[in-house]
């Protein structure tokens, strides 16, 4: 998150941010006495209030002037979370929704609110204006991670374009606006004297409607009892086995129900993501090629990047509404970039070229309107690759793909560990072929497919995640470079060439791809098959997670530049 955050003024957050369809006018004129003893001390002896007595008597005045309206309750956390060990100290829920036994419940809050005693465990730093409102001294950095860890579980545990959240520490408070490209943080006020302001932001949110607080208004959740509900009851159901055809021996029966039951890994998958503590949406999704929209079922994403900044991918296990079968769909706040074209794009190039071993496209496209808008608000240009942690802006999209497969690591053995890689190795050269480059190449996007063959259960290598790829300006000419798009490194640090982890902004070509290739191979390998290597943890933490500093910017590791220097690898000893 370093860079990441904005600094703006409590105005334009709610000029631009906090406007709400009701137009009456707030009611200012009761709000004089608003907050006033929130931090007052305790008894003769004047002592300090504690974080409990500031919590307690913020949201007593919240709910005693009525300040979220007649549909929004302010609601402590005290008894934990779901999930345990993460929890914000309190949160503003819709009264139609409060969480049961005054535990925060993350798939239904609408913003999370953190309290601090003291005013300088502000996370935040106004004196390194205009360098950047983040501060490092520890504890604030600490209290910062407490605010960043709420968000980041608000974009896990529900469809959000965008959220709020309100620190307050001690008689100060700060508001942040999130959403994927970063987060606008308001400068700090005294809400206990200017308590209008803080009055103000609470009426207007409790009035704004789902959409405006950051609701993705895309998706539906899906009713217990509805038809939808239903079908997703079903869909979990294990199959019934085949019946066993007249004058059918006992072996080939066997068999058969066998090769039944291969795929039904897939169904599996979908009853995982019907997890407590998790709703169900149904996925509109409108593909301006096939002109016409298609709805998906979904619960608990299979994947996800646990992060609040960035693409935010998560990847589900869903039934398609229109032939009530298992599908693949990833959801993402693909980079917005000029020159960057959409996944389903590329692969559907892919698919109409007939390249090997790649996911098939179902339909695929943007969701209207939802685009990331804090870049928007930083001199930090998008489109400065110079420039440490520019903003970039991140737009709404979803990919649907017929296929899906499992985790490289449940090969079976070497001999399907290595099969499977030259399959995508198959892809990678295919794709090179008709000019174009993945440029992403990790062990998470190596896919085992099952299919059946002839009778017979056959996997397969399926590379997956295309959206990092680009068209070689000539696919004649297999030297041709291809520029850095992005202003940060891209891909998963363990299987980056080491050329492309010396230099962040190293223009990709088909030696990065290839070698990692051979790491993630090695990976693999050397963690789930028999070897000559002692200490497999050492290793990996050496070889693949290592990194040095140089001119304070992250570098490869010297056992993998020494390795693809040399052609050596060097085992630990002991």
């Amino acid at each position: 998150m370093r860079g990441k955050f904005i600094r703006t003024s409590f105005d334009t957050m709610m000029e631009h941010f906090v406007r709400p369809e009701d137009n009456s006018a707030p009611p200012v004129s009761e709000w004089k006495c608003a907050f006033k003893g929130t931090t007052a001390t305790k008894g003769k002896k004047k002592v300090n209030p504690t974080k409990a007595d500031i919590q307690s008597r913020f949201i007593n005045h919240v709910m005693k002037f009525k300040l979220l309206g007649d549909d929004y309750n302010m609601m402590s956390s005290p008894n934990g979370s779901d999930p345990p060990g993460q929890k914000p100290d309190a949160g503003v829920y819709p009264k139609l929704r409060l969480p049961e036994g005054w535990r925060s419940e993350w798939a239904t809050t609408r913003m999370s609110i953190e309290f601090k005693r003291r005013t300088d465990q502000d996370p935040f730093d106004d004196t390194h204006w205009p360098e950047g409102v983040q501060s490092v001294a520890q504890e604030r950095e600490a209290n910062r991670g407490l605010t960043i860890r709420s968000a980041t579980e608000i974009f896990l545990r529900q469809h959000r374009c965008f959220m709020f959240s309100l620190v307050i520490f001690n008689k100060f408070a700060r508001i942040i606006r999130w959403d994927r490209s970063g987060a606008l943080v308001t400068e700090r006020f005294n809400y206990t004297l200017e308590p209008n302001k803080m009055c103000e932001f609470l009426w207007r949110f409790g009035r704004m409607s789902a959409a405006q607080q950051g609701c993705d208004p895309s998706v539906v959740e899906v009713e217990e009892g509805s038809p939808d509900y239903v079908l997703m009851q079903d869909k979990a159901k294990p199959p019934p086995p085949p019946r066993r055809n007249e004058g059918e021996n006992i072996e080939d029966y066997k068999k058969r129900n066998e090769i039944k039951n291969i795929e039904d890994y897939k169904r599996e998958y979908f009853v995982r993501s019907l997890a407590s503590g998790w709703l169900r949406y149904k996925t509109p999704l409108h593909t301006s090629h096939q002109k016409k929209t298609r709805s998906f079922l979904i619960c608990k994403p299979y994947y996800f990047d646990y992060g609040d900044i960035g693409r935010g991918t998560r990847g589900y296990v869903a039934i398609d509404c229109d032939t009530e079968q298992f599908v693949w769909l990833k959801d993402v706040w693909r980079v917005d970039l000029p020159g960057m074209e959409k996944e389903g794009d590329i692969l559907k190039k892919l698919n109409d070229r007939n390249v090997r071993n790649i996911p098939t496209v179902v339909c695929h496209g943007d969701i209207l309107g939802q685009r990331t808008v804090t870049q928007d608000y930083t001199d930090t240009g998008e489109d400065d690759p110079d420039t440490m942690g520019a903003l970039k802006a991140h737009c709404h999209y979803r990919l649907v793909e017929y296929e899906i497969g499992q985790a490289l690591e449940e090969f079976l053995d070497g001999y399907d560990l290595v099969s499977v890689i030259v399959d995508c190795l198959i892809a990678h050269h295919d794709a090179y072929k008709i000019g174009i480059l993945h440029r992403d190449i990790s062990a998470g996007n190596i896919l085992i497919i099952t299919t059946i063959e002839g009778g017979e259960a056959c996997q397969h290598g399926l590379l997956n995640d295309w959206e990092l790829a680009k068209e070689l300006p000539n696919p004649d000419t297999p030297e041709a470079q291809i520029s850095a798009r992005q202003p940060n490194r891209t891909g998963t640090w363990l299987f980056l060439s080491a050329a492309s982890l010396q230099d962040k902004y190293k223009e990709i070509v088909l030696q990065d791809d290839l070698e990692s290739f051979f790491h993630v191979l090695l990976y693999n390998a050397i963690q789930y098959l028999r070897s000559n290597c002692r200490d497999v943890r050492t290793f990996i933490q050496r070889f693949f997670e290592a990194a040095m500093i140089e001119n304070g910017e992250y570098i490869c590791g010297s056992a993998k530049r020494t390795a693809m220097k040399w052609g050596e690898i060097e085992l630990p000893t002991g």
